[in-house]
């Protein structure tokens, strides 16, 4: 029995990996597919001054989201799953309880984030919380070096991380 519940133990946690994979496999594809120019060959999704490359200012931000909020959905959803069955041993249990507060706390501070975003003036912003490290995508006109260390600043204090683990991509 104890054999059968680590193996849908392992099972779970293999299905959250691979959700994350096909999550972000499916994020890089549409980012590949909607580009517009030939992406640089070092950075696909960047130019070489640090800019996303063009495409329809009004699909990106949406479409990110979405796409952020479907895998993250997923991993809660088997986090849930894991919590609720009985069969999981106290261990996975906390574990799984673990990474569901992180999940939904970096889903709090993304926003929080992004609120500042706005009320710095950007129309759009995107902010993705990665472990120890965070990637912020604004719209706007190019930044110079002292706004682009401002908000990586202001956004690393509302993620309560220093602002070298920030970066900032501008999407013109």
């Amino acid at each position: 029995m104890i054999f059968q519940l680590r193996h849908k133990v392992l099972i779970a946690a293999l299905v959250a990996v691979a959700l994350v994979g096909i999550g972000c496999w499916q994020l890089a594809e549409w980012r590949t597919e909607s580009i517009k120019t030939e992406p640089p060959a070092e950075l696909p999704s960047v130019t070489a001054a640090g800019q996303l490359p063009e495409e329809s200012e009004g699909s990106f931000y949406p479409h990110f989201r979405l796409q952020r909020e479907k895998v993250r959905s997923q991993q809660l959803e088997l986090l849930q799953e894991i919590i609720n069955n009985p069969n999981t041993d106290d261990t996975s249990k906390q574990s799984a309880m673990n990474r569901l507060l992180t999940i939904t706390n970096a889903m709090e501070m993304e926003l929080k984030a992004e609120g500042l975003l706005k009320a710095r003036g950007f129309k759009e912003g995107v902010v993705i919380i990665q472990d120890s490290v965070a990637s912020v995508i604004v719209s706007g006109p190019a930044l110079d070096e002292a706004e682009e260390e401002q908000i990586k600043s202001q956004v690393a204090g509302v993620l309560k991380m220093d602002s070298r683990q920030v970066s900032l991509i501008n999407r013109e």
